[in-house]
């Protein structure tokens, strides 16, 4: 599950994983457990530098101590790291997607905000990282769903009916 923040990776990903009964995984949960401190901290205590060079770890432990049957979401800027794309290309990537006005709903929502969105307007720095990362997005995703009118059971539906067409679901 790719895309940028607050489109609904982690909670389509963690019912699509039931749906197949498949483990789930949420990649910044991994990093919050292997270092025993919160995304939010590491980005106070260590950058966002730090932040992305633990993630691409995880990442690869993820993917390379588990079979390929597993649903991971992970983090809106993970696709910034050139490897990181590579081994996320090489398993199907579902993009989501919503526009700007849901999107500052969702984040607002949100009991912790996501650290690039601390202290700034959320809406210019949605834009701003939507014009950085929606290309990369585009480059690696197998299928894209636009989450910004769909329910949860709409969004699957849709990921369940992509898995079918390409015979995932057959295997």
């Amino acid at each position: 599950m790719i895309g940028i923040t607050g489109v609904g990776k982690s909670t389509i990903g963690r019912i699509l994983a039931e749906q197949l009964k498949l483990q789930f995984f949420d990649l910044d949960k991994q990093i919050e457990e292997s270092c025993n401190l919160s995304v939010q901290s590491i980005f106070e205590t260590e950058g966002e530098s730090k932040f992305r060079e633990r993630e691409s770890i995880e990442l690869q432990k993820i993917c390379f101590n588990n079979d390929n049957n597993i649903v991971v979401s992970v983090g809106g800027g993970c696709i910034l790291d050139s490897e990181n794309r590579k081994l996320i290309s090489n398993h199907i990537a579902v993009q989501l997607t919503a526009n700007v006005e849901v999107l500052c709903v969702r984040v607002s929502n949100l009991p912790n905000k996501r650290p690039l969105l601390n202290n700034t307007d959320v809406k210019t720095k949605l834009i701003e990282l939507q014009s950085i990362r929606n290309h990369l997005y585009d480059e690696i995703s197998n299928y894209k769903v636009d989450t910004s009118n769909l329910t949860k059971k709409q969004v699957i539906n849709r990921i369940m009916k992509f898995l079918r067409k390409i015979n995932y679901l057959d295997k």
